[in-house]
Order: structure tokens, then C-alpha cells, then sequence
């Protein structure tokens, strides 16, 4: 698959203070957003710095998601936050569309891949062989080529680049830096979850 755009590697110098990623194949951006539990009246068009402002006023209450699509993948953008891990998120996208999870937060780095309601696999970049899901191995090959350390393997490469760099390899996922950085994106307000 080709990598789309401007590929994922630039994501960690841009949000050093981490990000969540949530990409569904042949799902609208608006869908995306209702599917992560935004309410539609929440609805507008934000850019960066408004989303971050707005989140920072309640942080603890309430999640900002800014999305938008490329090629056949929408994605749901959260600057510092893992709402797609702290929720039911995960679980409802995957339920109507192939998902691809990639958070890298100031405590956790974490990458999902499910599809059919079903997580098929799920890990930590840093110890990638403790690997779980329905389908453990699917992306193994994908995993060795993008330098995660697996079986013993150690390229030298940071596990959230190799992290980034599967998403690309597996899924040719990637994004406008510039759109994502500076531009305006529908943005949605998710409620935290009791």
C-alpha cells in the first residue's frame, strides 16, 4: 500500500505533549465522531489551537476530536488525550468499520488494530511480544519490517516510530501535517465516561 500523504513520522515532533489517532475505513468523518460518543449539537469546525483550548478549560470532563478523511480512511484526531482507550470508542467503531488505534500519551504508548467488534491485535510498541487479540500474529511481518523489536529483534528504531511506521507499512495510513497542525477539521466534544 502506498503511505498517504505526509505519512505518520512527524506526528511525535508536533504534539510532543502526545496524541491519539483513530482511523475507520469507509466511514464519514461525522459518523466517526457520533461512533466515538460526540454528540452531534457538540459539532463545529475547529482548528488545533481552538480544540486544545477548549479541552483544557474541563479536561477531566470531557475529550476534543477533530476528524477528517484521506482516501478511504477517516480519522478522529485528540491532541494529549486517550479517549479512544478510556472509552467504548474502540469497541463501537470497530463494530461497522476496519480500526486502526495508534496513542502516544505521556504514559502510554498503545496501537490497536480490530475490526467486526473485535480487537485482532493490540499492544505496547516497547514490549510488542506481549501482544494480545483474537488474531495475535496478523500483522507480524509488518511488525518486523517496521523495526519493532519482536522475537528478539532490535533495529535501534524508537517503538513509537515503529509504531507509526507499521500503521504506514500495513494500512499506507498517513496524514496532511498541515492540515492536522494548522488547518480546520469538524470537531466534536465527548463527554468522559463515568
Amino acid at each position: 500500500m502506498s503511505v498517504l500523504e505526509d505519512g505518520l513520522a512527524w506526528l511525535p515532533s508536533s504534539f510532543p505533549q502526545g496524541f491519539s489517532l483513530l482511523f475507520a475505513r469507509d466511514v464519514e468523518p461525522r459518523t466517526l465522531l457520533k461512533l466515538m460518543g460526540c454528540e452531534e449539537g457538540s459539532f463545529e469546525v475547529m482548528d488545533r489551537d481552538d480544540a486544545e483550548e477548549f479541552q483544557q478549560e474541563d479536561p477531566e470532563e470531557r475529550s476534543v476530536l477533530r476528524a477528517g478523511s484521506v482516501g478511504p480512511w477517516s480519522f478522529a484526531v485528540q491532541s494529549w488525550g486517550a479517549h479512544i482507550l478510556e472509552s467504548d470508542a474502540l469497541e463501537h467503531v470497530s463494530a461497522v468499520a476496519e480500526t486502526v488505534a495508534i496513542v502516544r500519551t505521556e504514559t502510554v504508548p498503545w496501537f490497536v488494530y480490530a475490526k467486526d467488534g473485535q480487537t485482532l491485535c493490540s499492544f505496547d510498541p516497547g514490549l510488542p511480544d506481549l501482544r494480545e487479540g483474537a488474531d495475535r500474529d496478523v500483522l507480524l511481518p509488518h511488525m518486523v519490517d517496521s523495526g519493532l523489536r519482536v522475537e528478539g529483534r532490535d533495529s535501534g528504531i524508537s517503538p513509537v516510530d515503529a509504531m507509526l511506521g507499521l500503521a504506514e507499512r500495513a494500512f499506507g495510513l498517513g496524514l496532511p501535517r498541515e492540515l492536522i497542525v494548522h488547518g480546520e477539521l469538524l470537531a466534536g466534544v465527548a463527554e468522559a465516561t463515568p
